[in-house]
């Protein structure tokens, strides 16, 4: 039986051409690829989605301004790396081994001026292109840098050094504090030209330099709005709206494009969190792409850069952001309302969509940016460590959030420990192993011994991709979540392996999103954990074919080149306007107020 098409997504009829025959044609009549800046890199889908792309013809790139989290980082993803790199918030690459993975160019990760200049002389193929690489790479040690290995002289000059240089470069200190600052740097230069100056100091004296040349460079360009000038009274908001026009007084009495009553966010809280997201290079930055993609909240930046014509990537961003009466929540509200395309990954998000009222011509179902391939790779060449006799495993490498039932960020890990429980209290054996992370380690650990089942429990340490790899293919199944009922990382991934996955999932939602559901073990509450658990057992070298069909499942709905078709598909509808936006209706895009039955590709 054939399944059904989806109601949501977009899927070329039969009339139109093939996403990468298009994107050839594309290329041939400009005389260079398709340009893509994709902005805004949580959870690494903006690198993801940029590779993948990039394999298949797109000369995509990723602006990550001022976010340096390990799991937003390129080395995270790809490089097979062998040390410690430090606090995850702002990891030391430098630090590692990274055994020979080298960070691609085309993606821009640094203080916002640095990697609007960078890509800027990137795409232009600029002279400065290599400098300006330096200096970022410069910027970022300088942010996430460890100082184990300096002299007492070079940690010195470092700190003093960390600690002027973000004072006297913001506009926000008195006169007195960013004058105070400078004198700390040019003093700190003027120690590092004496003979005998560490390299570390005369990289100090050098960036006190270019930071001062880049403070005079912005109050000629006339960058950034002062702190001193916006509180001086009326005065400020007059230079406000003179800067950004009509783009931000909708936001502060009300977007006539936006029916939901939201809260009247006071004015100065509105001007701080867009100025955070704002560059004055940022419309000519954007000019040199055909396509502008922001992924999370990082749609501010082509808003306030009066830019439309861009695609809102959510990857659980609009499941309770835009209802918030922040500021956050108000300029998430509006800049989806105002993107021409939204981009929704997540299928519970759905419902979301309906209560935002989005028109019907702007709304795509795509996957979570995923290379399919590389897992592909490494399920291929995996060797296994041989079976352990005894009682079957599970993994479960969810992170432990619980004790809150924030949909946001909860996980529902007690059931599982619960559902063990059960198990045991049938006479059915087996292990489970848990990754120690998450804010409810402590409470998992608690609970576990509460129920007696210290001896049915190991925990593993958090470990990189391709070693949590291998824990996946060597239990047999993964449980994930319990808490949003949609497919998340770490069911994907485990999917991809071809492995039985035991999850949260609204079966109706997926199969609106995808056309069919995957065949993972649907479950909500510990009964229906248990049940699954003890399918599993009861089969432990999957003679159904469960993780089989799941594999199959992922290359059909959610390989690397799926992804990139359906963003190809919503570039040209994008980029055509001849079309009205789709191609005959339904065809391109999906409509969660009026959902139709798209034409089967």
């Amino acid at each position: 039986m054939t399944p059904r098409p989806p109601d949501f997504g977009v899927f070329p009829g039969p009339d139109t051409p093939d996403p990468l025959e298009w994107l050839q044609c594309y290329a041939q009549a400009r005389g260079r690829p398709l340009r893509v800046l994709h902005i805004g890199n949580i959870a690494n889908n903006a690198y993801n989605n940029a590779k993948i792309q990039r394999r298949f013809g797109i000369d995509a790139d990723v602006l990550c301004h001022n976010y340096y989290h390990i799991m937003a980082c390129p080395e995270w993803e790809d490089a097979d790396y062998a040390g410690d790199v430090g606090d995850p918030f702002f990891p030391d690459w430098s630090a590692v081994d990274l055994r020979g993975f080298q960070r691609p160019r085309w993606f821009a990760q640094g203080p916002i001026d640095t990697c609007v200049r960078y890509l800027l002389a990137h795409v232009e193929a600029s002279s400065a292109r290599d400098r300006r690489w330096r200096l970022l790479c410069f910027e970022r040690w300088l942010a996430c840098g460890t100082d184990e290995r300096l002299t007492q002289a070079e940690k010195q000059a470092l700190a003093a050094l960390r600690d002027a240089r973000p004072a006297s470069l913001r506009s926000s200190g008195s006169f007195a504090k960013r004058l105070a600052a400078w004198r700390a740097c040019l003093g700190l230069a003027a120690a590092s030209l004496r003979p005998g100056g560490s390299f570390v100091e005369r990289l100090a004296a050098w960036w006190a330099c270019l930071g001062l040349v880049a403070v005079v460079n912005r109050h000629y360009t006339r960058s950034f709005l002062r702190d001193a000038a916006i509180a001086r009274g009326r005065r400020s908001l007059d230079l406000f709206e003179r800067w950004f026009g009509k783009r931000v007084v909708p936001l502060l009495r009300g977007d006539p494009h936006f029916k939901l009553e939201l809260l009247d966010t006071p004015l100065p809280e509105v001007k701080a969190y867009v100025r955070a997201f704002w560059h004055p290079l940022l419309k000519v930055l954007f000019s040199h792409y055909d396509v502008i993609q922001a992924y999370a909240t990082y749609t501010i930046m082509p808003y306030v850069a009066g830019r439309r014509d861009y695609l809102a990537y959510e990857h659980g961003t609009i499941r309770r952001i835009p209802f918030e009466e922040t500021a956050e929540g108000r300029l998430c509200a509006t800049t989806y309302h105002t993107a021409a395309t939204v981009l929704v990954t997540n299928s519970d998000n759905l419902t979301a969509v309906e209560k935002l009222e989005f028109p019907a011509s702007k709304v795509v179902c795509l996957p979570h940016a995923f290379d399919s391939d590389k897992l592909d790779r490494f399920a291929k060449s995996f060797t296994s460590a041989g079976k352990p006799d005894g009682a079957p495993v599970f993994l479960s490498p969810t992170r432990q959030h619980w004790v809150g039932e924030d949909p946001g960020w909860a996980k529902g890990n007690d059931r599982v420990i619960r559902a063990l429980r059960l198990l045991r209290d049938r006479g059915m054996a087996c292990h489970l192993r848990l990754v120690d992370w998450g804010n409810d380690v402590g409470a998992t650990r608690r609970l576990i011994a509460e129920l007696g089942l210290t001896d049915a429990v190991a925990w593993i340490p958090p470990m990189k991709k391709r070693e949590l790899w291998a824990q996946y293919l060597e239990a047999v199944a993964v449980i994930d979540q319990f808490i949003v009922p949609a497919i998340g990382g770490v069911t994907f991934e485990a999917m991809m392996l071809g492995r039985r996955v035991i999850t949260a999932i609204d079966l109706e939602q997926t199969r609106r999103f995808f056309g069919e559901p995957p065949p993972v073990f649907p479950c909500v509450t510990t009964e229906e954990i248990a049940e699954a658990m003890a399918h599993v057992i009861a089969d432990p070298a999957d003679a159904g074919g469960r993780g089989a069909a799941n594999r199959e499942w992922m290359q059909k709905h959610h390989s690397a080149r799926r992804i990139v078709e359906i963003q190809i598909e919503a570039y040209r509808h994008l980029m055509e306007p001849a079309h009205g936006g789709p191609v005959s209706g339904e065809q391109a895009v999906c409509s969660a107020a009026s959902p139709t039955t798209a034409p089967t590709s």
